[in-house]
């Protein structure tokens, strides 16, 4: 073999393991239900936020600290807590997606929070 068939294996093989490696590190939205079977997995939990529960958040006493309900896709409610600043604008998010994992307390330990917010390009009627 010529060293350019060598060469040329190889960046093949790189590819399908770059390929493979990012495959196996995408991830599925999941429920509470299976974040409290595997507690151990760090998982991304999607829901809404539910408004008529309580939200805590003191920012003069515990700047870091954010606890919340979520519901999720089935229907499950669970607490969040967040160890971090109560990000802006969280009311009028649409969906919530939680990063993190199940605690031992039964609250929903969240690393990271994203919110979808309502899309300013709505349709509109046009008369």
């Amino acid at each position: 073999m010529k060293i350019l068939h060598i060469f040329l294996l190889i960046v093949i093989a790189v590819c399908i393991a770059a390929v493979v490696s990012t495959v196996g590190k995408s991830t599925t939205y999941e429920s509470f239900a299976y974040a409290t079977l595997n507690p151990d997995e760090e998982l991304h939990v999607v829901g809404n936020l539910m408004k008529d529960r309580e939200m805590i958040y003191d920012p003069a006493t515990k700047p870091n600290y954010f606890e919340f309900w979520l519901i999720d896709l089935e229907g499950n409610e669970r607490q969040v807590v967040y160890k971090d600043t109560k990000p802006m604008d969280m009311e009028q998010s649409e969906r919530i997606v939680v990063i993190g994992s199940m605690g031992s307390d039964g609250k929903f330990q969240a690393d990271q929070i994203l919110k979808k917010c309502p899309s300013k390009y709505s349709e509109k009627n046009i008369d």
